[in-house]
């Protein structure tokens, strides 16, 4: 018997990006995230989201590795819909994560004193996607995701924006060797940035405020940067 539950986790992993399509996969965990809700203890309380009657824990999340796969916004509704059925607070959206799988509209960047264009970190950006495993459509554009943030509200589910750093950055790093021009990999490393290197830190830092800043203004209350498996990653 758990006392004092915090939260669970059901996570969906693209490992193998072109093993089956995104709608495949979002009907095949319906039926599992249903179960996995259903098997949550009952607390009295909720966090912000859904009906005290069901069993769940206080945060409850179900995250999809949407970085590794593309996933169109109807698949993403779909497994939005499937948490929210389960009763779960949370979708975690692995934009980032290997991919890089959501461009803004005004994606430029200043890194170091050297302003970027959007049209040059958006084409670097795909192409680093394209190298990763190139989808027939690569990125959600910012009306999508606009789309899918106003749709998760709809159904009591907040989403969580996940942006993978300083690991597991694979077409973020080859876009911010592309435009900078310098060698920003920890050692031979195709998905970590050298952590010691100033131009790979900045190029990540301002990378990543632009998402903070426009998933804060749609009222995302969290952020994910990962940091997972760094050490993993470092060598190679």
């Amino acid at each position: 018997t758990i006392e004092d539950p915090v939260g669970a986790m059901f996570c969906i992993w693209s490992d193998v990006p072109q093993a089956q399509t995104d709608a495949s996969v979002a009907e095949e965990v319906a039926d599992v995230i249903a179960a996995f809700g259903s098997a949550l203890p009952e607390t009295p309380e909720r966090h912000v989201h859904g009906d005290a009657s069901l069993n769940e824990y206080d945060k409850s999340f179900v995250m999809v590795d949407a970085g590794r796969k593309y996933f169109s916004v109807d698949s993403l509704k779909s497994i939005i819909d499937s948490a929210s059925s389960a009763g779960m607070h949370y979708v975690m959206l692995g934009l980032g994560n290997d991919g890089m799988r959501f461009l803004l509209d005004d994606m430029t960047l200043t890194v170091g004193g050297t302003t970027y264009t959007d049209k040059q970190v958006s084409d670097a950006i795909h192409a680093g996607n394209e190298a990763y495993s190139d989808f027939e459509v690569d990125e959600l554009t910012e009306a999508e995701m606009n789309e899918i943030l106003s749709y998760a509200a709809t159904k009591g589910v907040e989403i969580v924006p996940l942006i993978n750093t300083p690991g597991h950055m694979d077409a973020i790093l080859d876009a911010a060797e592309a435009l900078t021009g310098v060698d920003c990999a920890y050692g031979t490393s195709q998905r970590t940035i050298d952590i010691t290197n100033e131009t790979a830190t900045s190029f990540t830092k301002a990378f990543l405020q632009k998402y903070i800043t426009y998933f804060a203004s749609k009222g995302c209350t969290l952020f994910n940067m990962g940091v997972d498996e760094y050490a993993n990653d470092a060598g190679g």
